[in-house]
């Protein structure tokens, strides 16, 4: 048994009787704070690695070889800045070892004292009970420990990582008769490198901390399960968009971990205690088991996607458009969800030509994919329905099958059962094919800010069926045929 459930009677009715308003629970956050600290402390090592290097190293390569490139290793050279290299390790490695476990304990401590003071604030929200006293040191000790570990080697590897580096440069550089202003460049490089890589340390590892620790308190309090929850930014990536919302079990991670586990995850658990808190509200196993029954919008959009693209196409298409902030303030104007924005921008690709065959015919009911064709043909037609109409004439090139041609003469109503593509604009894109469709539109969509081919095709996209009337058909010297057509009003 555990604290919480050997406790459930007395905290329902804590939280039944508690008056005010019931807090919600909420997600166990890194500490800010420490991760500052930590990143500074990690930057005044890579800073200590390189103004090593810039006392002890650069003024020999200044006075030995300047801006020379007839320095041999004969020269002695090599041999003496090998040696010089090899003491500024010693000399450096020796200063780390002495900060690095101190270093390591400090942060770990300090995170394990912010995440459990946010459960003890949430739990005693909730119920008005303080359980301070029953947050056991050694319960996380076997986490501390390891998170200590993985830390100091951490801590190490940055003074090591950049000065294998550094001497691979200047050993090569010397070795290829490179100018000394070429090996600084180089070893310039390296130091903002390795200032990058400081960071990333200190924002993955506070998450890591966060994340195991948090799941081991909670499990020992007796929270087994928790709901994801992201930073709802355009920089979380696909897959973890998709679990925003979804219970997990902690016993049962999702394939690249819990919350704040894989590299550079900023998204956090939220406990699940509502059945802790209220004899009435659903358990964890309850919770999910209706939450399979019920598809939001989002996973549906995406499982409707599934057969016109694969799971590593829709990943790689959603996280190129999530990264650009210019489409993401327009599909949130036009309240565009993710997988309407991929199926757009798969459409204007190459997506094109699978989907509006099954929609002329040509993949019929009984083939593999004619299910999922039908199912992603809802999902751009819903995109479509989002985004603002756009009046005005646009021209489409193609070469119409001989019967559909024949179908085009003036005051015929002609109908197009797949999406119809067209241009807007001054240019007239793709005039190599022998017709030219002049549309008057009323309801074309201007695709053009999440096209594939973006300010090449200038693309609108016309919503299936549509319905036009031919009011003039003209046909040139050159081949030509040109029909003007007007959309009908629906």
């Amino acid at each position: 048994m555990t604290i919480l459930s050997n406790l459930k009677p007395l905290i329902q009715q804590a939280h039944k009787s508690k008056l005010g308003r019931k807090a919600k629970p909420q997600p166990i956050f890194i500490s800010k704070k420490t991760e500052v600290e930590y990143y500074k402390a990690l930057l005044s090592i890579s800073h200590l690695c390189q103004k090593g290097v810039k006392d002890d190293i650069e003024p020999m390569l200044a006075f030995n070889m300047g801006d020379s490139i007839e320095i041999h290793i004969g020269d002695g050279i090599f041999s003496s800045v090998k040696n010089a290299l090899g003491n500024l390790k010693q000399k450096i490695t020796n200063s780390i070892d002495l900060i690095a476990a101190q270093l390591a304990t400090q942060i770990v401590l300090k995170q394990k004292k912010a995440s459990d003071k946010q459960i003890v604030e949430m739990l005693q929200k909730s119920t008005g009970l303080d359980f301070t006293g029953l947050m056991r040191d050694e319960d996380l000790q076997d986490a501390v420990d390891s998170a200590i570990a993985a830390n100091v080697s951490l801590i190490q590897s940055i003074p090591k990582q950049y000065l294998d580096k550094v001497e691979a440069a200047v050993l090569d550089g010397i070795q290829t008769g490179k100018r000394s202003d070429e090996i600084k460049k180089s070893i310039l490089d390296i130091g903002h490198s390795t200032d990058s890589r400081a960071k990333l340390i200190a924002v993955d590892q506070l998450g890591k901390i966060n994340g195991r620790l948090a799941q081991i308190r909670q499990q020992k309090l007796g929270i087994t399960h928790y709901t994801w929850s992201t930073s709802h930014d355009e920089r979380v990536r696909h897959s973890h968009r998709l679990r925003d919302g979804l219970i997990f079990a902690w016993n049962d991670p999702p394939p690249d971990g819990h919350p704040g586990i894989p590299i550079r995850c900023r998204c956090v658990p939220i406990p699940y205690t509502a059945h802790l808190f209220d004899k009435d509200a659903k358990t964890p196993e309850q919770a999910m088991a209706v939450r399979k029954g019920i598809k939001t919008l989002i996973e549906q959009q995406n499982d409707d996607l599934l057969g016109w693209l694969n799971k590593n196409q829709i990943s790689k298409i959603a996280n190129s458009l999530m990264s650009d902030k210019n489409i993401q303030a327009l599909a949130e104007e036009y309240n565009l969800t993710l997988p309407e924005q991929v199926a757009l921008r798969h459409y204007t690709g190459n997506g094109y030509g699978n989907l509006n065959s099954m929609l002329n015919g040509l993949i019929n009911e009984g083939d593999p994919l004619y299910s999922e064709l039908v199912a992603a043909s809802k999902v751009l037609s819903s995109a479509l329905d989002r985004l603002p109409n756009h009046i005005g004439a646009v021209v489409r090139r193609t070469r119409l099958p001989a019967e559909l041609l024949a179908k085009h003469e003036i005051g015929d109503t002609v109908e197009y059962n797949a999406f119809t593509s067209a241009t807007y604009g001054d240019g007239d894109v793709f005039d190599f094919y022998p017709h030219r469709l002049v549309i008057h539109s009323k309801t074309a969509k201007n695709v053009n800010f999440i096209s594939e081919y973006k300010d090449q095709e200038y693309e609108v996209i016309f919503n299936r069926p549509k319905r036009f009337r031919v009011k003039d058909r003209r046909e040139f010297p050159n081949g030509v045929v040109e029909i003007e057509l007007w959309e009908i009003d629906e």
